[in-house]
């Protein structure tokens, strides 16, 4: 019982340091929401045919496709979900390796469990997460709602014409996993990747690090590209399937979670004895 009081303790504390304390981080995904979201309407929104809730979010989600040389398609670099990805690890970014340099090692003692100060921070880093996708969205809500898009979710003859066009022929259920779970778990697997490596590492080598690699799945597209796991438009056409794509990022939480608990049982690689 007194393990599960310490475990509650660090999580709330984590919540009040690395959430509420931080909060000036999350105004980053919600300044992109409200942009994302006015440019989704004055680019898509049309008076006679506005679409539904889930053709305005699945389109202003959807990416771009890869580069493919020798064809006349002209390619599009996906600014907008690459600027996304850095404020996402923005959120995250530092609060665990500073909070170890700080008072990582007296919660530690307290709780007498390395792994479980680990695991406060997975759940804390999750949340955030979780947190942050749901502030990038309120804008988007409150800005179609005013503009009179019906709320609803199912897709229409809007999508007609955009790159997500395919998507027309998927059961709605699919979509709603497309563009509401698969970014958000992938994202999850991001910031805990992050988190890991920030801590053997520094923030700065970590944000660094997982930027460029998701610079690269801009351009192009494979499997072991996480980048184009969270990416709607190539959805419609992975070797694995979306599903898949959930796998995966499902896996890498589980990787990083783990890894990141037999590093701290090893007191010696991330401790100053």
């Amino acid at each position: 019982i007194s393990e599960c009081l310490v475990g509650s303790e660090m999580c709330i504390r984590d919540r009040r340091y690395g959430t509420v304390r931080r909060f000036g981080y999350y105004l980053l995904p919600l300044l992109l929401g409200v942009a994302d979201a006015v440019r989704q309407v004055l680019n898509y929104y049309k008076v006679r045919n506005p679409g539904t809730l889930l053709d305005h979010w699945l389109i202003m989600t959807a990416g771009t496709q890869p580069y493919q040389p020798n064809t006349l398609h002209s390619y599009n670099f996906p600014t907008i979900w690459l600027i996304m990805q850095a404020f996402m690890l923005l959120v995250v970014n530092g609060y665990t390796s500073g909070d170890l340099e700080e008072h990582g090692s007296v919660m530690i003692v307290k709780s007498r469990s390395r792994a479980g100060w680990w695991l406060s921070k997975c759940v804390w880093c999750m949340f955030s997460t979780l947190l942050a996708y749901v502030i990038y969205y309120i804008p988007m809500f409150l800005i179609f709602a005013w503009r009179g898009i019906p709320m609803k979710m199912h897709l229409t003859k809007r999508l007609v014409t955009t790159s997500v066009e395919g998507f027309l022929n998927w059961k709605t259920a699919d979509v709603c996993a497309v563009v509401l779970f698969i970014p958000v778990a992938v994202m999850m697997f991001l910031c805990l990747l992050q988190m890991l490596l920030e801590v053997v590492w520094s923030p700065a080598v970590a944000i660094i690090l997982l930027l460029v690699i998701q610079g690269i799945s801009a351009y192009k597209q494979s499997v072991f590209l996480w980048g184009n796991w969270g990416i709607p438009v190539r959805m419609l056409k992975t070797p694995i399937g979306y599903i898949g794509n959930l796998r995966c990022s499902i896996a890498g939480i589980i990787v990083c979670i783990v890894i990141g608990t037999i590093l701290f049982k090893r007191r010696d690689l991330l401790f100053k004895e």
